[in-house]
């Protein structure tokens, strides 16, 4: 902790060509833990507030992917501070979280923040990178 993650992401997130690229930015936390349901809700609601009447699973689903292909969006969804309760059950609530961003428009992204090198390899696609802490020099 401390290396920099989230102050890299926070630039990233509000560089102006990030800006001009994606449809929508979404940011969410993540340190209280990976919990399915409460995270597609809240990418649910950020998608389409008008549209949430209620927090079943497969509805968030239906709501996500009905949202996102019905505006075809270009989405950068940040997700910081991932932690390893991501990556249990062989990453089944992470795959069922991602379902619906599938079928957001091409060039979407997902950038997760992780303290955990088992998570940044078991969620990941793109190659990772890992920042580490400057020397201190007295």
């Amino acid at each position: 902790g401390g290396v920099g993650k989230t102050t890299l992401a926070i630039l990233v997130f509000n560089e102006r060509r990030v800006r001009d690229h994606f449809d929508f930015l979404i940011w969410i936390c993540v340190t209280d833990g990976f919990d399915e349901k409460k995270l597609m809700k809240r990418l649910a609601w950020s998608v389409a507030e008008n549209e949430m009447k209620t927090d079943d699973l497969g509805c968030l689903q239906r709501i996500l992917t009905n949202g996102i292909i019905h505006h075809t969006r270009r989405v950068l969804l940040v997700l910081d501070d991932v932690q390893t309760d991501a990556c249990r059950e062989d990453c089944h609530g992470w795959k069922n979280f991602l379902a619906p961003l599938k079928y957001a428009r091409s060039g979407s992204m997902v950038l997760v923040t992780t303290r955990y090198h088992r998570v940044a390899e078991r969620v990941g696609t793109l190659k990772h990178m890992f920042l580490e802490g400057f020397p201190l020099r007295l």
